[in-house]
């Protein structure tokens, strides 16, 4: 089942961190200017809901972020207060999940 329907930039204001390298985690930071290339997907509620929260890593909450043209989005965020704890790798610099993996030698 695939919902993927975009490719989109996040707004400027955002960290991006890897989560034990299975999936990634944005981070709100209104004082950083990086931008990192993401997706949207369209999904029905009762699949968020039932099927993709609860398979979500503990580390990750939902939350809103901002997309480039402006436009609010749905997103898994680092939770408050895993930053602090210092165990995920930060992949910012990457400008992206794809560039991350690959940099791995592994594909999306």
């Amino acid at each position: 089942m695939s919902f993927r329907i975009a490719e989109n930039t996040i707004r400027n204001g955002h960290r991006f961190f890897s989560i034990r390298d299975t999936c990634p985690g944005l981070l709100p930071d209104p004082a950083v200017g990086t931008a990192v290339e993401g997706e949207v997907y369209d999904i029905p509620d009762e699949v968020l809901r039932d099927q993709l929260l609860p398979a979500e890593p503990p580390e990750l909450e939902f939350g809103i972020i901002r997309l480039q043209d402006g436009s609010a989005s749905f997103s898994m965020v680092l939770r408050r207060g895993e930053l602090e704890r210092g165990v995920h790798k930060e992949i910012t610099d990457f400008g992206g999940w794809r560039p991350h993996l690959k940099s791995l030698g592994r594909e999306h």
